[in-house]
């Protein structure tokens, strides 16, 4: 289920687990962290 996850992680999913920040492009993630 976990790597489920990772792989099937959006771009606010991954900033809402944090887990899946090595799964999602660290454009997602700051633009995540700017919101």
């Amino acid at each position: 289920m976990n790597k489920d996850s990772v792989e099937n992680c959006n771009h606010l999913e991954c900033i809402r687990c944090g887990r899946c920040k090595n799964a999602c492009p660290v454009d997602a993630i700051s633009y995540g962290v700017r919101k």
